[in-house]
């Protein structure tokens, strides 16, 4: 007596197919998780980032505000905690005088004590606006350093 045609073993699939299709599933899950999660880590630390920026941009203006306004800042440093929704940033902020490197003086033609006189009186401060914040266990910053009138110098705008 012959077997029935959808009894036969030529049908259907065996156990060792049947394992290797669940491992290749699983392993592709996997790895779309991982890209998952390097996606959303790399979504953070541009949120982060952004956010720095905005902070810096808002700081920055309100110092270029500050010395045409009040005709110039002064040296000083600053350091403050933001907090934007949820995420905490440091904020530093470090305005010191400027002097205008030798390598300038020298090739403008100022030599001697008139040079290091004219070194001393540019008129500017320089300032150093940093953004620090914590993202994946690491420390991260973003630093932005200009030049801004002194506070007391003739200024022209």
């Amino acid at each position: 007596m012959k077997t029935p045609s959808f009894l036969s073993a030529s049908k259907g699939f065996s156990m060792i197919e049947m394992m290797i299709a669940v491992v290749i599933v699983s392993v592709c899950m996997v790895m779309a998780l991982r890209v998952f999660s390097i996606c959303a880590t790399a979504v953070s630390h541009v949120y982060n980032s952004t956010q720095a920026v905005g902070i810096l941009q808002d700081k920055i203006d309100t110092l270029l505000v500050e010395a045409i306004t009040e005709d110039g800042v002064e040296a000083s440093v600053l350091e403050e905690d933001i907090d934007l929704e949820g995420r905490k940033f440091t904020f530093i902020q470090e305005i010191i005088s400027w002097e205008r490197p030798m390598e300038e003086a020298s090739e403008s033609g100022e030599e001697g004590e008139e040079g290091s006189e004219a070194e001393a009186d540019t008129g500017l401060c320089e300032v150093r606006l940093e953004v620090r914040w914590g993202s994946s266990g690491r420390q991260r910053s973003l630093v932005m350093k200009t030049l801004i009138p002194a506070r007391g110098f003739a200024h022209e705008f």
